[in-house]
């Protein structure tokens, strides 16, 4: 009988053991506590479960887009690149400056999945200077004064194919122009654009509220290549390429930090672009489009900050 009574303290010490190490694992998403510093598991699941309460509150509605294969050729059709749908009688905007403006995409609203605070129907057309820097303001201004322009058409009587460039780039009297497109003929070709199921997106670990509790569990780690392979974990189900809605996108340093406190009141992603399929902004950079809660709920398009980064 004694060694029934000491398989049965054996069982009791594994089931304590398993206890301890589900409930420190499983906010460490099942790491081995091996790879974190010994006397500091304990303030290390307090941070990681700061962190993630924090994405967790910040999450916003999201939906991912998929770029097709197939050629864009209808005229209501969500699309990357191509010519736009344009209203006959409604004049057409222009860039500021002298390089022209090039249409990035449109979203036909009736096509997507329900997305809360967006409009439910319409096209929401995203346009941006073809200078080096894809209309980005950089001289000192605010980038919410970037040479980019978002235009919501609620209605769509009378409308037609806009090509911007009917003498193709190279017509006379237009200089240079730069695009993220990765192929040729982007004012004249565009490609489908195919939405996933609505979904809940954190900010990324480069947003201003969360960039220093995100750094801070990497001190944590014995060696450093585990804080990135177990950081990534929470990268893999995150909506990536197009997302409409959710957050921006960031390469680099969130602007609303660095540049000015007022940018801090653009708090949603209107859409965000990363570099991939038909599209490289710089260096595998992306490119998003942020807007303030209650100008999206007036449906006012007119104040949005734009930003673009790159390696």
């Amino acid at each position: 009988m004694k060694w029934v009574f000491s398989m049965l303290l054996i069982l009791i010490g594994v089931l304590i053991y398993v206890g301890i190490v589900h409930r420190v694992g499983n906010s460490r998403q099942n790491i081995p506590i091996d790879k974190i510093r010994p006397d500091k598991v304990e303030e290390f699941q307090s941070k990681v479960n700061l962190l993630l309460e924090m994405r967790k509150k910040l999450a916003l509605p999201a939906i991912p887009v998929e770029v097709s294969d197939k050629e864009s050729d209808q005229l209501f059709e969500s699309r990357l690149g191509g010519m736009p749908a344009w209203p006959k009688n409604l004049p057409k905007p222009n860039a500021k400056g002298r390089f022209p403006l090039a249409f990035l995409a449109q979203i036909n609203l009736s096509d997507m999945p329900k997305l809360e605070s967006f409009p439910d129907h319409g096209l929401l057309q995203f346009y941006f200077a073809a200078d080096d820097l894809y209309g980005l303001e950089l001289s000192g201004k605010s980038q919410t004064e970037s040479d980019i322009k978002v235009i919501w058409h609620e209605n769509l009587d009378d409308m037609t194919m806009w090509n911007m460039f009917p003498d193709g780039i190279n017509g006379d009297g237009l200089p240079e122009v730069f695009t993220p497109f990765e192929y040729d003929n982007w004012w004249e070709v565009g490609y489908k654009l195919k939405f996933g199921k609505a979904t809940q997106m954190s900010p990324t670990f480069n947003d201003y509220r969360i960039y220093e509790h995100y750094w801070a569990i990497e001190e944590y780690f014995i060696d450093t290549i585990d804080f990135y392979e177990y950081t990534d974990q929470w990268r893999k189900d995150e909506p990536h390429g197009i997302v409409i809605g959710g957050h921006p996108f960031f390469v680099q340093s969130d602007p609303r930090e660095y540049i000015s406190l007022d940018l801090q009141d653009y708090t949603h992603g209107l859409v965000a672009f990363d570099s991939g399929k038909h599209l490289m902004w710089g260096d595998v950079g992306t490119g998003s489009f942020i807007i303030r809660p209650e100008d999206l709920a007036q449906r006012n398009f007119e104040t949005i900050l734009y930003n673009y980064d790159s390696y």
